[in-house]
């Protein structure tokens, strides 16, 4: 996945599960797009979208415009969704891992094998207006 992180209330996430069999999955592999809850006792905001063909096999670029008041979803360039609730407002770290804590809800178990994120290029920009 890639994510910006300050804290657990301000994250906003592109996470690729691939074990269909995660129950977030529902037996379909998903790519999700979220911002975590900014408040306590409030739910995070997600939205579950078909991966791009061949997701592992070919190139793809995923990115998320972070403004200040929403924050946009895109795949190889097409802008896929947009949500303005639960956008962080707080500085933090850019963050890209490859992990599974076996949790049958999102990440489900450790793979058996080798599971591979291979990051060709990331592109970060800082827009003032």
């Amino acid at each position: 996945g890639m994510f910006f992180y300050a804290s657990d209330s301000q994250e906003t996430d592109i996470e690729w599960l691939s074990d269909p069999q995660s129950e977030s999955n529902d037996g379909t592999r998903q790519l999700w797009f979220e911002n975590q809850a900014a408040n306590d006792g409030t739910e995070k905001t997600v939205k579950g979208w078909t991966p791009p063909a061949d997701p592992t096999n070919t190139e793809h670029e995923y990115r998320l415009d972070w403004l200040s008041d929403r924050v946009r979803f895109y795949v190889d360039g097409a802008f896929k969704w947009e949500t303005t609730e639960n956008v962080p407002s707080t500085p933090g770290s850019w963050v890209f891992n490859n992990w599974a804590n076996g949790d049958p809800g999102w990440t489900a178990a450790p793979p058996t094998k080798d599971a591979l994120f291979r990051i060709k290029k990331i592109d970060m920009y800082y827009n003032t207006a």
